[in-house]
């Protein structure tokens, strides 16, 4: 094909907005979690 080097590069790409997005999503579940329960002390 020759394009396996075009699509590595691009699933790497896709797999590293991925783990942002989960990263991101985490600490703001987190971030709320430790606000919640924060608030609730």
């Amino acid at each position: 094909m020759g394009r396996s080097g075009e699509m590595t590069f691009v699933g790497r790409s896709f797999h590293r907005f991925i783990r942002y997005l989960a990263a991101n999503w985490w600490n703001q579940a987190i971030t709320r979690r430790t606000a919640g329960a924060t608030i609730a002390w």
